[in-house]
């Protein structure tokens, strides 16, 4: 083992693995960091460039945007739970999402599929479940008929014995039907 040490104790080694150990004698992989709060930051060292924080307490694993001097949480993942939180530290489901405008109407979750090769036709859809059968539930769509997106009409279904069924469509004329 090769060990740098400051301070009269050992800030880093490396193992017989090539194993590298900061804040720890025994690194378990290739890079083991160990302290009170394990951290990595990551800058390009460009002034005004973007600095990014990953570290863990004893509950969560965090990424953070640190180049306002403070620390803004990004994304945290909770240990136990598997509960990841965007925009807050907390997160009280598998996803949760915090936006920060007051007041405001905020886009906060965006899903997009591409217009198909032939660019006739495309969508993306919302299925929210609850057994093992992903065909058991209720879905919401996006729906074009045409090429890129004109037309967008908004569909809901329910299922039956495994199958979808449109109950409800509007329109892009704001037309709704049942």
């Amino acid at each position: 083992n090769i060990g740098f040490v400051t301070g009269g104790s050992t800030a880093m080694t490396i193992d017989e693995n090539q194993n590298i150990g900061i804040g720890t004698t025994s690194p378990s992989s290739r890079l083991s960091i160990s302290g009170i709060q394990a951290a990595i930051d990551l800058t390009r060292g460009t002034a005004g460039d973007s600095k990014w924080g990953f570290s863990s307490d004893s509950t969560a694993l965090y990424i953070a945007e640190l180049s306002t001097g403070s620390t803004d949480y990004i994304m945290t993942l909770k240990e136990g739970t598997g509960n990841v939180g965007i925009g807050t530290t907390s997160p009280g489901a598998k996803l949760n999402i915090v936006g920060t405008a007051s007041g405001a109407i905020e886009n906060l979750l965006r899903i997009q599929n591409p217009v198909n090769s032939s660019g006739t036709g495309h969508g993306v859809s919302l299925i929210l479940h609850s057994t093992p059968d992903s065909n058991r539930g209720v879905k919401i769509a996006s729906s074009s008929a045409t090429n890129y997106a004109t037309n967008n009409n908004m569909l809901f279904y329910t299922s039956s014995s495994s199958t979808y069924y449109e109950r409800m469509r509007i329109d892009s004329n704001g037309l709704i039907g049942i």
